[in-house]
């Protein structure tokens, strides 16, 4: 049981710190491109459904001029009235019902109110040659969906115009200069396998990558 449970927590921090990493690369630049393609700007209110978000709603903020609510929890119902929000912002793995987040999601936002997600996917063939790494990643995994799977969902609740950007190669390549940097000065075992090297190494490699999906919805 507990060692069942240390590899859980292992797996946790570990997709946690490739969130983290992939979103706040290169000052929040995934964040900010969202932003700007959504048109976010003063006088929207915007839900930001993600982790650690104290950077991401500053920026929100201060440079767009939006109202942010920062949500973490039960992505199955949200907390929120009908048309509440102008804009959301979705940069966590969805778990579980992506039908379910993508209906609240319509209801909670204004007729014309845009949406941005942050989609990860799991590339096996890009892993290190580690067991015990891909493991961890499996959770990663399951909660990964092509974009185009992710649009088709969208469009079921409603949404349309659609727009995807990958950004495997630029995600791969602030990875890589972070890992030589931070990390291969430094590289000893136990420095090595912590989950933020672990998650630089994954994004580095190309096994982890990023698509950015925005829509709208329908009047």
């Amino acid at each position: 049981m507990t060692t069942e449970m240390t590899h859980q927590q292992q797996s946790t921090r570990l997709i946690e710190a490739i969130v983290e990493h992939a979103l706040q690369a290169n000052d929040l630049e995934l964040l900010r491109q969202l932003a700007q393609v959504l048109g976010l700007r003063a006088g929207h209110r915007v839900l930001l459904i993600a982790e650690d978000a104290d950077l991401a709603v500053q920026t929100l903020s201060t440079e767009f001029g939006c109202e942010v609510e920062h949500y973490r929890g039960s992505l199955r119902q949200l907390p929120y009235a009908e048309a509440s929000f102008t804009g959301a912002l979705v940069a966590v793995p969805v778990s579980g019902d992506l039908h379910a987040l993508a209906r609240e999601l319509y209801r909670v936002l204004q007729p014309n109110g845009v949406l941005g997600m942050v989609a990860f996917s799991v590339y096996r063939d890009q892993m290190p040659d580690d067991p015990a790494l891909i493991d961890l990643v499996l959770p990663l995994r399951s909660m990964s969906r092509p974009a185009a799977a992710i649009r088709a969902m969208l469009a079921e609740c409603g949404f349309t115009a659609f727009v995807s950007q990958d950004r495997r190669r630029e995600v791969r390549r602030q990875a890589l200069a972070s890992y030589r940097q931070h990390v291969l000065p430094k590289s000893t075992g136990a420095a090595v396998g912590d989950a933020a090297a672990q998650a630089l190494a994954l994004l580095a490699g190309g096994g982890i990558g990023v698509t950015l999906i925005t829509a709208e919805k329908a009047a």
